[in-house]
């Protein structure tokens, strides 16, 4: 390939990729400036380790609803939520709007707080009617643009990356969900 033509690819990789985060900040109602936004990008360490702790090793996020019981959901929506709150907190900035880590530190504030609304709502299973299957669903629903706005904030092609863009299709598919529901639907017009 060209270089000429591999520069214009990664162009619109990048834009794409920051296009989505920028969405996906508006959706969460997160006002972020672009300069934390710029740092952001630049932490694939530190990015790869949260999808690891918080979305690839919490099959609540991702599993099957017919491999799921009550109690195993609720330790684990707990166990996330003490994950995203212990890390959100070990950002030293994180109070700091110009700073990445206030970026970090508000989407897994969020993450936090959507495991909340879960567990309660499990709580009051037999109360409201609902099904485990529906409240999961819901869940994921509302917790997978973040976990988008993390992986879309790795470069192409890194292994973490497409490893959780696998385990996204899959929880996808075992929410009942669809994948427009989970990523922004956005467009180019020339």
């Amino acid at each position: 390939m060209l270089p000429e033509l591999k520069d214009l690819f990664d162009a619109i990789s990048n834009a794409a990729n920051t296009t989505t985060l920028l969405i996906n900040f508006k959706s969460l109602g997160l006002k972020i400036p672009s300069v934390a936004v710029k740092e952001f990008y630049n932490n694939d360490a530190e990015v790869s380790k949260i999808l690891d702790l918080c979305f690839y090793r919490k099959q609540v996020m991702w599993e099957n609803h017919s491999y799921e019981d009550i109690d195993w959901c609720m330790n684990s929506l707990k166990d996330l939520r003490d994950n995203c709150d212990s890390i959100s907190e070990s950002f030293p900035l994180r109070k700091d709007p110009k700073s990445k880590d206030f970026v970090f530190a508000n989407l897994l504030r969020a993450w936090a707080n959507y495991c909340d609304e879960a567990y309660k709502d499990i709580l009051k299973l037999e109360l409201t009617g609902k099904s485990l299957q529906s409240i999961l669903s819901n869940f994921r629903k509302k917790a997978y643009p973040i976990v988008v706005t993390f992986i879309y904030a790795l470069p192409d092609g890194y292994i973490s990356r497409i490893n959780a863009l696998q385990k996204l299709e899959y929880g996808v598919k075992n929410s009942n969900l669809h994948i427009r529901h989970v990523i922004p639907n956005w467009s180019i017009e020339l």
